[in-house]
């Protein structure tokens, strides 16, 4: 599953790749909706909305 955005920026979902664990994960987006009592632990950087705010911007 994935998403155009802002700027032609390409969203994926990362559930939706057959071998997930092959991308390195930079940050947690749009925690804001994410299921009360979760708990990201990893020490990567979360968002409550697009990564690196207004447009969806990746994070460097």
């Amino acid at each position: 599953m994935f998403a155009l955005g802002a700027d032609g920026i390409l969203f994926v979902l990362l559930g939706s790749l057959d071998v997930p664990e092959h991308v390195a994960v930079k940050c947690h987006t749009y925690t804001k909706a994410q299921l009360p009592g979760i708990k990201l632990a990893d020490g990567l950087p979360s968002f409550t909305g697009p990564a690196g705010g207004k447009g969806g911007r990746p994070v460097e």
